[in-house]
This record gives C-alpha cells, structure tokens and sequence, in this order.
C-alpha cells in the first residue's frame, strides 16, 4: 500500500493520524521559538495588567482567570489566561511558515481529496505553562467549534516533543461522524461531550510529526505536567465550500475575505 493509501486508509478508519517527520525540524524551531518568545509577552500581558510581581504569581492568577472566566476581566487577558496567543501573533505570517511545507501541503491535498485547498486564518496557537491544572480543554469534537467552516481536518502541530508528562491531545477512538452529547459548560469551554464507548489514545509525538483530526473525532487536551511550556498550533483545513471567515488559499497564499471567495 503507498504511503498516500495508508494515510487515507487509516485516517477514514480511525477519524485521526498521526504522520512522522512531516515537518523539516529548523521549519519546526523557527516557529517554536517565535511562539516562544510570544509566550513570555503573552504572560507579561497578564503580570501589568494585574499589577502582579512573579512568575508563579502570573500562572496562579492565570489559573484562577481560566477556571472562573471572569466578566470583569478584558476578552485579551482571559484569551491569555486560558493559553490563547494574542491576536496579533496568531495573525502573523510568521506560522505560514509551517502551511507553506510541501510536504505538509501534499498531505492536506490527499486527505481531503482535492488539490485546491484552504486554510482558516488565524490558524490556532496556544501554550500550556509547566504544572498546569486548568489548561485541559474537555473531550469536544471540533465541529462544535468551528461551524463557519465547511468539512476539514485539523492538523495539530507541536513544537516540543510531546509525552506522557507534557500531555498533548488525547483522542477517543472508535465513533464515528456524528454530533455527541454535550454536558452543559463548567468553564470558559463548551461542556464535555460523551466519551461512552470510546477508546482514549494519548499519542506520542516528536517536533516535525504532526497529528491530523477528523472534525468528528472527540479528542481534549491533556495537563502538562512536564517541567516545560507545551507550544503548539492547530491549523484547519478544507476544499471547496465557503466559509463565514477568513481562509488562505493555499494555492496563492493570498487571505480570501468571505464574501469574496468563489
């Protein structure tokens, strides 16, 4: 079987892939370290607006912003408090770097099943600081997130190496594509949907693997317990159809508003 076949093949399957060395590993560090570097302006975001001293400080209190979504806190410093990058670094071209990988491209290409291919802007970067306890995103199906956009994939890039201690996304295998119940919401996200009769798998990934979900696939994000920040980006792709927001079309890298794209 070619290596497009068993991507297809095991992608249809399973609603999720994991695909080695996709990505070339100075392409991977490049866009590391720029997030990197936006983590710790990010958090500085945190520690001036609420006057705070320390580092332990900031994760405490971005603990407690996160888990109580509070109203009195601007929209900025809670996106942040939950492990969202600012606007301006998710809307940077600097992560096109990764959209612009061949061999990236080819894979996207085969699994939807078209050569003319999209991707939504801004792509979805976050950073989940050491010894998190709040960075967990429930069990969800992207759909739930994301109904702008017509079918696609998701492909979640790490830019650590990602284990049992740093986490990553723990999928549930084995449904198929269909909306699953949602408990009503605890938090800043949407209630966990049911996990009944799945099977988790907690994949384990290297910097230049990627990780590509169905958007039926439940899967959450697991604690870091690691002694480092996890940094990672999803970006979501699709063929044909229209969106309600911005996409990049892949073929020009050219941002198509959605009233105009054809």
């Amino acid at each position: 079987m070619s290596a497009t076949a068993l991507n297809r093949h095991r992608f249809a399957r399973n609603g999720y892939a994991v695909v080695r060395g996709v990505l070339p590993r100075d392409v991977v560090e490049r866009v590391g370290s720029f997030l990197s570097a936006g983590e710790s302006a990010a958090t500085a975001m945190v520690r001036d607006f609420l006057g705070l001293g320390s580092d332990a400080d900031v994760r405490a209190a971005c603990e407690e912003i996160a888990r109580r979504n509070a109203a009195t806190i601007p929209k900025e410093i809670r996106d942040v408090a939950m492990g969202h990058f600012p606007l301006a670094i998710r809307l940077s071209e600097q992560l096109w770097e990764i959209a612009r990988v061949e061999a990236l491209q080819t894979l996207v290409r085969e699994l939807l099943a078209d050569e003319h291919v999209f991707m939504h802007v801004p792509p979805v970067s976050r950073y989940v600081v050491p010894e998190s306890r709040t960075a967990g995103v429930p069990a969800h199906q992207d759909r739930s997130y994301n109904a702008h956009l017509p079918a696609f994939i998701t492909v979640w890039v790490p830019y650590v190496p990602i284990d049992k201690r740093c986490g990553g996304v723990v999928v549930y295998a084995g449904g198929d594509a269909s909306v699953r119940e949602i408990a009503a919401p605890t938090g800043p996200w949407l209630g966990a949907c049911s996990t009944d009769g799945l099977r988790p798998v907690q994949p384990a990934l290297e910097p230049g693997d990627v990780l590509v979900l169905s958007e039926w696939i439940v899967h959450a994000s697991a604690p870091n317990h690691s002694g480092h920040t996890r940094l990672s980006t999803d970006f979501r792709f699709f063929a044909g159809g229209r969106s309600t927001k911005h996409a990049l079309d892949m073929a020009t890298f050219t941002v198509i508003a959605p009233e105009a794209k054809g």
